[in-house]
């Protein structure tokens, strides 16, 4: 899972979308174009463009998807996301990511 997510975080990063698109889910890919993904992550994903770091929480399998808590680390916050992934098709892939919790990493 962490390799899959990271892969997909570093294509962000290299803004490489069409790459990181491909770590998408089947079923994802089915319903979101790659013009529209890349809109949707540049608007309000840009956490996992500009980061500087990721660290892999707790990962537990709810109905048979994969539920993986990640900590992105970009500019001065940590933003806390779910990632839930599935097999489809006989390939792992990101079904969804989403921002549970934001955090200033400056020091005051």
């Amino acid at each position: 899972m962490a390799d899959h997510i990271t892969e997909q975080i570093e294509a962000f990063k290299d803004k490489n979308f069409e790459r990181a698109y491909s770590f998408a889910a089947v079923s994802f890919q089915e319903n979101i174009n790659l013009d529209v993904f890349t809109q949707s992550i540049q608007a309000q994903y840009f956490m996992l463009i500009d980061n500087s770091g990721v660290e892999f929480g707790q990962c537990e399998v709810i109905n048979g998807d994969v539920l993986q808590i990640v900590t992105v680390t970009s500019s001065q916050n940590n933003f806390i996301l779910d990632y839930v992934l599935s097999i489809e098709d006989g390939k792992l892939g990101v079904v969804a990511a989403v921002v549970t919790s934001v955090s200033d990493t400056t020091i005051t």
